[in-house]
This record gives C-alpha cells, sequence and structure tokens, in this order.
C-alpha cells in the first residue's frame, strides 16, 4: 500500500469559524523531509526514503542523499530541495529543480549516465566540492539561477543549455565542455568570480554572454576554452566596473 502525506488539520475554532460563513474547510499537506536510508537505489521506492514517501517538488520536499549513497532516477521527477553528497544518477527526461528551492550538491550528478537525460534547473545550485557531468546527448537546462563553484564537464553533444534569463549565473566554476548559449534565442549567462574554460562557449541567435564584476571578485578566466561568436546578433559583453583578465582563451568571431 504506497503510503499517503499526512495532512495538516486545522483547529476546531478555524474549521467551526469556516462553516459559519459557508466556507469548506481545506486539508494542506505538509512538506516531507526526507533522507535516502539504503546504499543503492531508485528514487521512486517508497521504501528507500525515511519520510514513507517519494520527495517531490510539487509537495516542497526535501530530498537528502548521504555521503556513500547511490540514488538512480529513471522517471521524470521534481524536488524542492536536495542536498546532495553521494550519487545521484539522472536518467529520466526530465529531472526538475523547482523554482523557489534550492540545490546544494559536495558529491557527484550524473546526467545521462545510462541513457539520455535532461536537469532542469529552476532555482541555484550551490556546487562547490561538487561534480556535474552532462554524457553525450544529454542537457542541463539553465532556466534561472546560478551554479557556484564545483565542476561541470559535458561528453560529446551534452551542454549546459543557457535560457534567456538574465539571472543565469556561473560563479566561480571549473567548467570543462560545452556552454550553449546559441540554441535558446536571446539566451543569457553571466560568468562571475572567476572560470576556469577548459572547452566553449557557443553564443548566437542574439545570446548574451558577460564577464560581470557586480557578482563579487574580479572576473580572471583562465583555462584554453573558446569563447564563439557564430552570428551578428551574438554578445560577449563586460559588465559593472570591475576588471576581467583573460588567460590563453580565445574569441572566435
Amino acid at each position: 500500500m504506497t503510503p499517503t502525506r499526512k495532512p495538516f488539520k486545522k483547529s476546531a475554532l478555524a474549521i467551526a469559524a469556516m462553516l459559519v460563513v459557508g466556507v469548506a474547510p481545506t486539508q494542506v499537506a505538509l512538506a516531507a523531509s526526507c533522507t535516502w536510508n539504503p546504499a543503492t537505489g531508485n528514487w521512486s521506492s517508497v521504501g528507500g526514503w525515511s519520510c514513507g514517501v517519494v520527495p517531490t517538488g510539487p509537495a516542497n520536499d526535501s530530498a537528502t542523499i548521504g555521503l556513500g549513497k547511490t540514488v538512480t532516477v529513471n522517471t521524470a521527477q521534481s524536488i524542492f530541495t536536495l542536498l546532495n553528497a553521494g550519487t545521484l544518477n539522472i536518467d529520466a527526461s526530465t529531472f526538475t529543480l523547482q523554482g523557489g528551492g534550492s540545490t546544494t550538491n559536495t558529491g557527484t550528478i550524473n546526467v545521462g549516465s545510462g541513457s539520455t537525460a535532461a536537469l532542469q534547473m529552476s532555482n541555484s545550485i550551490d556546487n562547490s566540492g561538487g561534480s556535474i557531468n552532462i554524457a553525450n546527448g544529454s542537457v542541463l537546462n539553465q532556466f534561472t539561477g546560478a551554479i557556484t563553484g564545483g565542476t561541470i564537464s559535458t561528453a560529446g553533444t551534452g551542454a549546459l543549455v543557457a535560457f534567456s534569463n538574465g539571472n543565469n549565473i556561473l560563479s566561480g566554476v571549473t567548467f570543462n565542455g560545452l556552454v550553449d548559449a546559441a540554441t535558446i534565442a536571446n539566451s543569457r549567462e553571466r560568468i562571475g568570480n572567476g572560470m576556469m574554460l577548459n572547452g566553449a562557449v557557443n553564443i548566437a541567435n542574439g545570446g548574451i554572454v558577460s564577464f560581470d564584476s557586480t557578482l563579487g571578485a574580479a572576473n580572471s578566466i583562465g583555462g584554453s576554452g573558446t569563447f564563439n561568436l557564430n552570428d551578428a546578433g551574438a554578445r560577449l559583453a563586460i559588465d559593472g566596473t570591475g576588471s576581467t583578465t583573460l588567460g590563453s582563451e580565445s574569441v572566435n568571431i
């Protein structure tokens, strides 16, 4: 039998007041705080979670995956708050980090570890000390929010895809692979607090990538990567009043 969420029960006084004015009382499901228990398993397995339900974004649940734990996602899921210190393998069509929530990754997130997948990012990711790996044919869709620290790596056609939101930020990230600011019209990516780029940033279709000193420390862009301006609408900008230092990167126009 599938566990059900325990509703929040209103007080008798509140219910009585509703009945007086002809309003039917409602039951509000509380957000669940869930910790993964087994060493390995599937996200959709109820028995793996301490809360007795599969944590989900629509319910504003939190999911904690501890050090040494491995969880695989192979059906579409969403989560409000994610704390990952272990390994999260995303093999689903979509795994959504819900807007309004938060994500902390000190472990490893594999996007498309076994099949093509999409990590849908609608909240910020504190990736300090963590790694995000995007496999061939898979994507991290950055709808909004910052990725701070840690390492992001892509393989083959795998990419971080920037959407048209001025709050898309890469801050203090080591990036090995492809940043796609070309596929989505008028895409936006801001780079702050330095970046190590070993790969390519492709800009086109009205896309703008900016070195933004308003985000914190002066930018120092290291590595051996390339910024490609692939059409007349592509822009590479410098924002703020600070400085940006380019290492061995090249800009191709």
